[in-house]
């Protein structure tokens, strides 16, 4: 089945980890609007379609992003540049293009894999934190 929409109305959620669910569909941009979600595990699905761009926008704490093992393709949203994440996950997906907003001189992002998709950036471009 799909990724229920009721979710995004558990506001006191701080944990979901709906990985190895069988899950098919698309991920709905309401979960980022769940205020206290601390990690968000979607890993090992047949999500398809693109990450939603109001991942860009969580409306509580910056979650812990597992999306990998799914279909997903298409650009990472330039939204995530706003976000500092802890540990990002999208590896074996099917995603495009630059995936440098990930990165940066302010982010304190401890993990970060995104192995096995069709990504092209310039790694030597990016800057990292001196905390790295």
């Amino acid at each position: 089945g799909q990724v229920p929409d009721f979710l995004s109305q558990l506001k006191n959620l701080t944990f979901l980890d709906l990985s190895f669910s069988n899950l098919t569909g698309s991920i709905p941009s309401s979960l980022s609007q769940l205020p206290n979600l601390n990690a968000l595990h979607l890993d090992r699905n047949k999500l398809t379609g693109h990450i939603p761009k109001s991942f860009g926008e969580f409306h509580g704490s910056v979650p812990e992003l597992y999306l990998s093992h799914n279909q997903l393709s298409g650009n990472i949203p330039t939204s995530l540049a706003k976000l500092d994440f802890n540990r990002i996950d999208f590896s074996r997906n099917k995603l495009e293009s630059d995936a440098s907003m990930i990165f940066g001189l302010n982010k304190t992002t401890q993990i970060v894999d995104l192995s096995r998709n069709l990504l092209e950036f310039n790694l030597s471009n990016v800057e990292f934190s001196k905390r790295c």
